[in-house]
Order: C-alpha cells, then structure tokens, then sequence
C-alpha cells in the first residue's frame, strides 16, 4: 500500500537529460521536462517579479564551447496578471530546454549542468527544484 506522510510532496516534473550530434562535433543538450497536470513550469524569459523562472547554468568545462542561447521548445502560454504588471509566461505537459555545443578535443566529454525551477498549480507554487545533471556527449 502507498500512502504519503503529511506534509510530503512528489515533484509533479520528470526530468530527461539526452544529447543528439547533428554534425561532426556539435551537438545538442536536451533538457525535456514532462509536466503532470494541472501544474506548471515558468519559462526562463517569465518575469522575476511575478514568478521563478527557469534557469539552467553549465559547468565550466574547457571540451565544451555553448553555442547561442538556450531554446524552449513546447507550447508556451502567457497570462498578464494586472496587480502586479507582468506576463507569466510557462508551459504546461512537457518543454524541451535546448542547448547547442562543440566540442573541442577527444571523445567522450562528460558536459554538467543544474537546472532549477517551480512547478506552480493555480495560485500555489511547490519549493524551488534544483536538479543537478550530467549528459555523456560521444
């Protein structure tokens, strides 16, 4: 039999971390995360006033050279909130936070990273996640 203890909470975020070579040695870092309903992540371009964005920092690693931003992919709601003058911005069900790398140097290289988020439901938002990661590029 499951049961919960009080006060215990399950991360309604499931976090998968791949890597997919699209040339010779550049790649790209998929950080994808599916969302259980009715929750929600806030995309890392929300604003600070209004919520916790997500934010996703690398290791400093001299194999490795970022390459532009990094891309969400999914489907991106709004939702301006008058009392404070903002725009939510989020994703709900799953997003893909997208990084592109080259590689300098032998294979493989191990690239680490932490993303950190909020899985917000309504007005109630769960503690701050902070996920440390690792994706073996090869």
């Amino acid at each position: 039999m499951n049961s919960l203890a009080i006060g215990q909470t399950v991360d309604p975020v499931k976090l998968d971390f791949s890597s997919k070579k699209i040339k010779n040695t550049t790649y790209e870092v998929h950080l994808t995360a599916t969302i259980d309903a009715p929750y929600h992540i806030y995309s890392q371009t929300t604003s600070k006033q209004a919520s916790s964005p997500t934010s996703v920092s690398w290791e400093e690693n001299r194999s490795v050279r970022l390459k532009g931003k990094l891309r969400e992919i999914g489907e991106l709601k709004t939702e301006y909130i008058e009392i404070i003058d903002a725009t939510l911005a989020y994703y709900e069900d799953k997003v893909s936070f997208v990084q592109v790398v080259k590689v300098k140097g032998n294979l493989p290289v191990t690239l680490r990273g932490k993303i950190n988020y909020t899985a917000c439901r309504d007005e109630q938002c769960l503690p701050q996640q902070s996920i440390v990661f690792s994706v073996v590029l090869k």
